[in-house]
């Protein structure tokens, strides 16, 4: 039993490590500029809009910039989907090189970029499918995506406008399902940009 034990604890070990890997990564593209911010036109419709069935008293950027956002990207990448000016592709899948690739997620396709709430920014696309390597794709048909319709529908100017023009950033090496205190590692959820480096 003490061995069957010690086994899950260094795969959960292995496993943490793999993804801080990964998190880390994602925050020096960020901080290097290699991911970058939403054009501004699609932050000024993010911050100007809401959903008047769920969001009523805040707008969608208010709710891309909440702790709520995370789990919910296939939700938030419809809201984004609104704000597109470019032919795009809606797509679903998971995440094959973190949580040993059951992560199951959502985002934005243009020819040449990915644009990720849960990862916030705009990514270059080989680069996004290097790091994550997604699987099992399934990109959306918005004629008849259910949740897109409803979303679009009920998308509506909002009577608060965010404060904050800007996304963000989340500390990716701090987020996993696992306790990091018991391998020493600390968790930080969120940091700012300096103002010099603050992405608008």
């Amino acid at each position: 039993m003490a061995k069957i034990e010690a086994s899950e604890q260094e795969y959960e070990t292995a496993m943490a490590k793999k993804n801080l890997e990964i998190y880390s990564k994602v925050n020096h593209y960020i901080n290097v500029g290699v991911v970058l911010p939403f054009e501004k036109e699609m932050i000024d419709y993010l911050a100007t809009h809401t959903d008047e069935g769920t969001l009523r008293d805040t707008n969608y950027l208010d709710s891309l910039n909440s702790i709520y956002s995370i789990g919910n990207c296939f939700r938030y990448s419809r809201y984004v989907a609104l704000a597109m000016n470019q032919p795009f592709k809606l797509c679903s899948g998971f995440l094959s090189t973190l949580h040993d690739g059951d992560f199951q997620h959502s985002w934005i396709e243009t020819e040449y970029s990915v644009y990720d709430v849960t990862f916030t920014g705009k990514w270059p696309k080989g680069l996004y499918y290097e790091l994550f390597k997604p699987s099992k794709v399934k990109v959306a048909n918005l004629m008849t995506d259910q949740l897109y319709r409803v979303i679009k529908c009920r998308a509506v100017p909002a009577t608060h406008i965010s404060e904050s023009q800007t996304l963000k950033e989340i500390a990716w090496f701090g987020y996993t399902d696992l306790n990091l205190a018991g391998y020493g590692i600390e968790e930080p959820w969120f940091y700012e940009l300096p103002a010099t480096q603050k992405r608008i």
